[in-house]
């Protein structure tokens, strides 16, 4: 809602639209291949900055529909450094740790090739 209207608004749709705003600009996890994890707001910019990063569309095409990290996989797979620059965390908190470090999004978050 534009800036100076929120008391023409009744105070129930105000909270409705700043929840739908929230959910919108929520980072989000998609596994986009069989080896590669994407982080963003939406579906479409992780598949653009995946094939800008990567380029394998018949990667994408193998995987079939990507997959969005429900809260329960967040917490369960975990994000690993193989040369060892920083400690085992879970998707969750390496998400938080993205965010509260102000990376840009989307991004590539994980993969299983390196």
């Amino acid at each position: 809602m534009p800036g100076g209207y929120e008391n023409c608004w009744p105070a129930w749709l105000l909270e409705e639209w700043i929840k739908e705003m929230a959910e919108a600009n929520r980072i989000k996890v998609w596994q986009l291949t069989e080896c590669d994890w994407y982080a963003g707001p939406e579906l479409e910019g992780c598949v653009l900055e995946y094939l800008k990063n990567d380029g394998d569309e018949e990667a994408l095409d193998e995987f079939g529909e990507p997959l969005l990290l429900d809260d329960a996989a967040m917490s369960k797979l975990v994000l690993s450094d193989p040369d060892g620059e920083y400690a085992a965390r879970s998707f969750a908190v390496a998400l938080q740790q993205f965010i509260d470090s102000n990376m840009e999004f989307p991004l590539a978050f994980a993969s299983t090739e390196y």
